[in-house]
């Protein structure tokens, strides 16, 4: 079994996963009560699935770029259960988890909006595979090194006005874990 927690954005994400299925997924708004609302919400997700914590093989944590408050939140209780637990904890970058979002296009360019004009972005093929690493960058600068005469579509929850298609990020939770299931962890 594995714990996905996804705290660095706009919403909370738990999900109880196998390797090949999601088992239980709760994904709701991410609010000012998030330290209050963590932990129980992973209670949640294991009693609704009735396992123990200890049957928990991996911890996955999506550890930004996002709400620096969220990540940290986030992080710090994903470490304490893998500490406590002796399991291995893999990040996963909340680029990465936006770009899992079926596409039709060439390129799929994660964005979220980092204010006064700068994004962090990353830009993905069709199959998913980094063609720029996500970085922290103007968001002029990175429209600028963008393939061109391709099919472009934008993945975000952020308005960006920009003569690309703009999706909502439609998670696949199990494709993320596949990716990284044999990432060593920290």
């Amino acid at each position: 079994m594995n714990l996905f927690i996804d705290t660095a954005n706009t919403d909370l994400i738990i999900a109880i996963t196998t390797d090949e299925e999601v088992l239980y997924l709760s994904d709701e708004a991410n609010d000012t009560n998030l330290s209050i609302k963590l932990v129980p919400a992973i209670k949640k997700a294991l009693d609704s699935v009735k396992i123990k914590v200890n049957d928990i093989k991996t911890i996955f944590i999506v550890d930004g770029p996002g709400s620096f408050t969220g990540t940290r939140m986030g992080v710090t209780v994903a470490k304490t259960y893998a500490w406590a637990l002796k399991k291995k904890i893999i990040p996963i970058s909340e680029l990465e988890v936006m770009a899992s979002t079926p596409f039709e296009g060439d390129y799929l360019l994660a964005l979220i909006d980092a204010r006064h004009n700068a994004v962090y972005g990353a830009l993905y093929d069709a199959l998913h595979q980094v063609v720029i690493n996500g970085c922290y960058t103007p968001l002029d600068a990175l429209i600028k090194v963008l393939p061109t005469n391709h099919g472009v579509v934008i993945v975000s929850r952020d308005k960006f006005d920009l003569p690309y298609p703009i999706i909502e990020p439609k998670k696949d939770i199990i494709a993320i874990i596949k990716r990284h299931m044999n990432d060593e962890g920290i």
